[in-house]
């Protein structure tokens, strides 16, 4: 969003919680915003041990570059140093504070966004803000101007630490005139961890939270405001998501996409439903959630998994029994899931089985295993790690999140685009991430083999470079995979 909205001259600034990335090249700053403020990552975790300081950062906690180099020694191989929650204040590439005093991020982020507002009216230029709050992501903190504020404990204090300050932005664009001409979006992206107890937040009436595919795992609010595009206190109840913003925005501000950029499946314009009435219509005919382990289709939602999600209850509390179930609910007539009707509907169910096996998601199709098409590379000759285990002429043990296999292959002369044919047996469908020298490139979303003793390939494009390449599968999904062997051959 922020480099189509540049190539049109916008002023863009991030602020807040980022988390793509935090080496310099998936910052921010690379990826389309003139400047960053804020942590690149979530607010539970650790200093990069390759974070660039600024020379005058500011050191807090007794902190110093030499006591960080200590806590990263110290570390057992493979391990974090004993440094979580504390996390770097950054400014675009660099780091202005550690570790960052977190009950002061949610107005220091709001400044930043006000100054920004006005040096932009300043310049006469259209401006794009990202700003997102760090919390109430846990570890949960607030100023002692809000501290023991709401009668929601310290959850409720950081919610209303956030509202005001979300209104002094909002009260900026007011003072600098620029209020009918701005497009205000405030949404979530994702459902309350509810594992945090009293500071993972609800979603009543929705069921469950994040990590789970009922609808409180990812139905979210969402209030738009554009006055004099959007109608006043207008409701909307169809579903739209926030893959739609990129397409959306574009056709708003009239900045055409790259004509190689594939939208479809991955959003829609939906500026018919911001600005329309209620007769305005989704644009989408399916929804398929998290792995494709249920789908939606107008009123109807089929989902197949664990009763309770992973993070359904408080630590010590999910019940012992967690079985696999198939369910069929009617989210009009029964938004919180609590009526499976599966039994009642068998025809509606099967129908949307059937569209799972046509969805999108599905990153590969099988064929039968045979001859090489291309070299060959056998997996348990590759260095596996975190659980994985080679031998019997296949890497197992991937049913270990973050189980993985290196292995090194040519990409010849000129490298390019190769075809790779993948060998691969399981009994449920795997989620394994492909990375090509250290990058990401591809997650492999691999169907069921019908069994752990029925091999199958599958296909997928991957780009390397000229001469050695490290190529990394990592397991992403419990449940695993014995992957085999896989053929790579130049696409010339």
């Amino acid at each position: 969003i922020a480099e189509l909205l540049k190539s049109a001259g916008y002023k863009t600034l991030a602020v807040g919680k980022w988390h793509l990335g935090d080496e310099p090249k998936f910052l921010p700053t690379n990826q389309g915003f003139d400047t960053f403020y804020g942590v690149p990552y979530s607010n539970d975790m650790y200093p990069a041990e390759k974070m660039k300081y600024a020379r005058d950062c500011q050191y807090l906690e007794g902190m110093s570059q030499e006591t960080i180099k200590r806590a990263f020694a110290d570390a057992k191989p493979g391990h974090q140093p004993k440094l979580k929650d504390k996390v770097p204040l950054m400014r675009d590439e660099e780091c202005i504070e550690f570790p960052l005093d977190q009950r002061t991020i949610t107005r220091r982020i709001a400044d930043e966004s006000i100054r920004f507002i006005k040096e932009s009216v300043n310049e006469k230029k259209p401006f794009f803000v990202y700003l997102a709050n760090p919390m109430p992501h846990t570890p949960l903190f607030v100023s002692k101007d809000f501290e023991g504020k709401s009668a929601g404990g310290i959850y409720g204090d950081v919610i209303e630490e956030i509202d005001y300050n979300t209104g002094r932005v909002l009260d900026a664009l007011k003072e600098h005139g620029v209020d009918d001409d701005t497009l205000v979006i405030f949404t979530s992206d994702n459902g309350p961890w509810l594992i945090k107890g009293d500071h993972g937040g609800s979603a009543k009436p929705l069921r469950d939270g994040k990590g789970s595919s009922y609808e409180g795992g990812q139905r979210v609010p969402c209030v738009m405001r554009w006055p004099g595009k959007i109608p006043a206190e207008t409701e909307c109840k169809e579903v739209a998501t926030a893959m739609d913003m990129l397409p959306t925005f574009s056709a708003i501000s009239g900045i055409k996409l790259p004509n190689d950029l594939k939208l479809e499946p991955d959003g829609h314009n939906i500026e018919n439903l911001i600005m329309g009435g209620p007769e305005e219509k989704t644009p989408y005919t399916t929804f398929y959630y998290s792995n494709n382990s249920g789908v939606r289709s107008g009123p109807w939602k089929y989902r197949a998994g664990r009763k309770y999600g992973n993070w359904a209850f408080p630590r010590g509390e999910m019940p012992k029994e967690n079985p696999q179930e198939k369910q069929l609910f009617h989210l009009i007539k029964d938004i919180g899931e609590t009526r499976n009707v599966i039994d009642q509907n068998p025809e509606i169910a099967e129908r949307l089985v059937a569209l799972i096996d046509q969805s999108p998601n599905h990153t590969m199709k099988l064929f039968k295993t045979g001859k090489p098409k291309g070299k060959r590379y056998e997996f348990e000759k590759g260095k596996v790690s975190g659980g994985a285990t080679a031998g019997g002429k296949h890497v197992g043990g991937m049913q270990n999140m973050g189980a993985s296999v290196t292995i090194e292959v040519d990409g010849g002369k000129k490298g390019g685009e190769f075809l790779m044919t993948l060998g691969y047996a399981c009994g449920g469908n795997a989620n394994v991430a492909l990375l090509v020298n250290g990058e990401k490139q591809t997650d492999l979303l691999l169907p069921t083999t019908d069994g752990w003793s029925t091999h199958k390939a599958a296909k997928v494009y991957l780009d390397l470079k000229p001469g050695k390449n490290q190529l990394l599968f990592r397991s992403q999904k419990k449940g695993g995979v014995n992957l085999d062997y896989f053929d790579l051959k130049h696409n010339k």
